[in-house]
């Protein structure tokens, strides 16, 4: 639900103008998701060395539907 929500607000931003798609703009937004991927990585790591258990790291389900455990 979220990721749907994300691509509608950048599609109305972009539809209406108020974003404009410069090859800086493309520049920025891949190093931005390349840093928010290594950083979840990061921090799942870390805590499992503490032994938090992720669970949709660990044992990812469909949308709205619970893990079968």
């Amino acid at each position: 639900m979220a990721t749907m929500a994300i691509v509608l607000v950048c599609l109305v931003l972009y539809a209406f103008g108020l974003v404009k798609v410069s090859r800086r703009f493309v520049l920025v937004a891949w190093w931005r998701r390349a840093l928010g991927i290594g950083l979840l990585y990061l921090s799942a790591w870390i805590l499992s060395i503490f032994g938090v258990d992720l669970r949709f790291w660990t044992d990812p389900s469909p949308p709205g539907s619970p893990s079968a455990s």
